[in-house]
C-alpha cells in the first residue's frame, strides 16, 4: 500500500480553526445625530404633547349594573329595542334618565349602554337584582328544643323562689343571681364552653342560656315590662357564660316575648331590646344571622317598631338575598310607613339605596295601598320611572286595586314631571297615561280625577273625558 503525503499547507488550517474570533473596535465608526447631544439635549428636543381637550372621546364610562340603587324597573324585550335604536343607548332609551349608583360617592348620571351587545348583556345582569323569593310561611313555626327532665328541676326552684319572696319580684339582681348559682348554672356552662362536660351530664345540666330562655317564657315576663328589663340586663351582664348557639336560642325566646306583647308595654321593651343587641354587638350579629326565617321577618318588624330601620333593613336583606323569603306585608308595610316618616330631606338618592334591599319583594308579592303611595312620592322622578312604576302595579291583583284606589296621586305626580315640558309633550304623555288607565286596565276614571284632568288640563281633556 503507498503511503499518503498531506501537504504542508493543508496541515495549518487546524491550528486556524482554533483561534478566537477577535472584535477590534472601529474608530471611524458612524455616530446618529441623537448619539452626538447629551442625554439632557435629547430631552428638550422632544416635542410637547398636543392638546386633546377638543379630540372625539372614544372612552366610555359604564356604570355596573349590579352598581345600580333601583326599587321598581324591570326593563323588557320592548325596552331592550328602545334602548339598542336610541342614539348612544341610554339606559331604557331616555336621555334624560339618571341612574343613581350604590356608592354614594359617585354621582348620579345618565348610562349611555352605546352598542346592542353590551345593552342585551348590562340588562340580562341588571334583572338579576329580581331574584326569585317564596312566600313566607308563618303557620310552619320552628322546632324549638326543650327538655322536660331539666324543666321540671327549674321549675322546681322557681317555685320555691316564687314562694319566698310573695312580697316582692324575683326578677331583681340579687333574686336572679341566686337562681342561677343555686341551679349551678354558672358553673355548667364553664364546663361547657371548655368542653369539659359529658354529653350524659350535658343533657340533665342547667345552663346559663336554657335557664335564660327558661324565664323568658314565663308568665312574669311576658307581662310585666320591669321584670323583662332586669332579664336582659342581667343577660347581658352575664353574657361571657354563652355561646354563639346559646345566644341565638335566646334571642328566638326574646323576639317572641316582645311579638306577643301587649302594645301598652312593648315600646318600653323594644326599647331595651335595642339597647342589648346593641351591647352584645358581634356575638348578637352572628346569631340574628343564624335565625330561622320566621323569626327574622318577626325581629324585622320589632326593631322598625323601636325605629333602628339601619338594622331592620340589614336583617330584611338576610332574610330576602341569603334565605329567598318574602318578609309579610305587616312587616314591609310597618318598614315602608316608618321610613317615611324618618325622611326628611329631597336625599331621594339616599332613599334609593336604603329601600334597593326590597326591590325583590315588590316584584313578588306586588305593591299595597302603602308602599304604591310611599314610593310614588319619593322614587318616580321621571316619565321612565312613572312608566316602569305602572308596570309594576299591573303585575298583581293587589297592585292593581291600589292603582284603581290612588288614580288621582298618579294624575298629580304627571304633573309634577311636565313641569317645563312643551304643550306636545305633555299631551302625548296625559294621552298614554289615560290610554294605559281606562282603555288597557280598564280602570273608571273617579269624580276627584276627572274634575282635576279638568282643572289642569283643559285644553288637552276636551273631547277626551
Amino acid at each position: 500500500m503507498s503511503k499518503v503525503t498531506i501537504p504542508r499547507g493543508l496541515r495549518s488550517v487546524r491550528h486556524y480553526m482554533n483561534l478566537p474570533l477577535l472584535l477590534i473596535p472601529n474608530e471611524q465608526k458612524h455616530l446618529f445625530e441623537s448619539e452626538k447631544l447629551t442625554p439632557l439635549q435629547n430631552k428638550a428636543a422632544i416635542p410637547s404633547k398636543p392638546p386633546v381637550e377638543n379630540l372625539v372621546k372614544y372612552h366610555h364610562e359604564i356604570p355596573r349594573p349590579d352598581h345600580i340603587a333601583d326599587i321598581i324597573t324591570r326593563p323588557l324585550l320592548n325596552d331592550v329595542l328602545v334602548t339598542v335604536l336610541a342614539n348612544k343607548s341610554p339606559f331604557m332609551g331616555d336621555p334624560e334618565h339618571a341612574l343613581v349608583s350604590t356608592d354614594p360617592t359617585k354621582a348620579t348620571s345618565v348610562a349611555n349602554l352605546q352598542f346592542t351587545s353590551i345593552v342585551t348583556e348590562w340588562i340580562q345582569l341588571f334583572n338579576k337584582q329580581i331574584v326569585n323569593l317564596q312566600d313566607l310561611d308563618v303557620t310552619d313555626s320552628p322546632f324549638t328544643f326543650s327538655n322536660k327532665v331539666v324543666d321540671e328541676k327549674i321549675q322546681k326552684k322557681y317555685d320555691s323562689l316564687v314562694d319566698s319572696e310573695a312580697s316582692s319580684s324575683i326578677y331583681t339582681p340579687e333574686s336572679l343571681h341566686s337562681l342561677y348559682k343555686s341551679l349551678k348554672s354558672f358553673e355548667n356552662s364553664e364546663k361547657k364552653l371548655q368542653g369539659l362536660l359529658p354529653p350524659t351530664e350535658l343533657a340533665q345540666a342547667v345552663t346559663f342560656e336554657y335557664l335564660s330562655c327558661f324565664l323568658a317564657r314565663t308568665d312574669e315576663v311576658r307581662q310585666n315590662a320591669d321584670s323583662f328589663e332586669n332579664l336582659i340586663a342581667f343577660i347581658e351582664e352575664n353574657i361571657k357564660y354563652s355561646s354563639g348557639q346559646g345566644l341565638k336560642e335566646i334571642m328566638v325566646q326574646l323576639i317572641d316575648n316582645l311579638y306577643d306583647s301587649k302594645v301598652s308595654s312593648l315600646q318600653t321593651k323594644l326599647s331595651v331590646f335595642n339597647d342589648f343587641t346593641q351591647a352584645v354587638g358581634e356575638l348578637s350579629e352572628s346569631s340574628i344571622s343564624e335565625l330561622d326565617p320566621i323569626r327574622l321577618d318577626k325581629l324585622a318588624f320589632l326593631l322598625t317598631m323601636a325605629r333602628n330601620l339601619e338594622k331592620s333593613s340589614n336583617i330584611l336583606k338576610i332574610l330576602i338575598h341569603k334565605h329567598q323569603i318574602c318578609p309579610t306585608t305587616e312587616t314591609m308595610n310597618a318598614f315602608l310607613s316608618t321610613y317615611d316618616e324618618m325622611f326628611t330631606g329631597g336625599n331621594t338618592d339616599g332613599m334609593l339605596r336604603d329601600l334597593s334591599v326590597l326591590k325583590p319583594a315588590f316584584f313578588h308579592s306586588g305593591l299595597t295601598l302603602t308602599s304604591f303611595n310611599i314610593l310614588l312620592k319619593h322614587v318616580v322622578r321621571d316619565i321612565t320611572d312613572l312608566t316602569q312604576f305602572l308596570s309594576l302595579a299591573e303585575s298583581t291583583e293587589r297592585g292593581m286595586k291600589a292603582l284603581t284606589k290612588s288614580q288621582s296621586s298618579i294624575v298629580l305626580k304627571l304633573m309634577e314631571i311636565q313641569q317645563g315640558s312643551s304643550e306636545s309633550d305633555k299631551h302625548i304623555q296625559l294621552s298614554m297615561l289615560l290610554r294605559r288607565l281606562v282603555v288597557e286596565n280598564s280602570i273608571t276614571l273617579s269624580p276627584e280625577t276627572t274634575n282635576l284632568l279638568n282643572e289642569r288640563y283643559p285644553s288637552i281633556c276636551e273631547g277626551i273625558i
